[in-house]
């Protein structure tokens, strides 16, 4: 069932979202995919962001150097709100160093990015 909310469709999934599209589901000990409807756009949840940033460096090759923003396509990483990129990055961050994987965090761009490197 889609109701129009804001002149957008927004898809209501059972009985988790009311008609704000705000989550009824609210246990903070879950990591849970929640759908956000703010200002008539549906924003994603950082930790979904988090999951997609962790399977794309499995497409990498060795010693190859990349930005988290590289692991998005550049229309999608645009529409994700810059408070987001911010705990984005912190969680990618906390994700690579806190892994025994192949990810280290190599250095920061002149902008101040953080860089990292995919050693296999």
């Amino acid at each position: 069932m889609a109701n129009k909310i804001g002149g957008f469709f927004v898809q209501k999934y059972a009985n988790e979202f009311d008609m704000t599209g705000i989550s009824l589901y609210n246990d903070i000990n879950n990591v849970v995919v929640n759908i956000v409807l703010a200002r008539g756009v549906l924003m994603v949840d950082v930790n979904k962001l988090l999951l997609r940033a962790e399977k794309e460096t499995a497409l990498l090759h060795e010693d190859e150097i990349f930005l988290l923003k590289d692991l998005f396509k550049g229309y999608e990483w645009n529409r994700i709100p810059i408070k987001d990129r911010l705990l984005l990055g912190t969680l990618f961050l906390n994700f690579v160093n806190k892994t025994e994987g192949n990810i280290v965090a190599f250095a920061k761009s002149s902008s101040k990015q953080q860089k990292y490197k995919m050693q296999k």
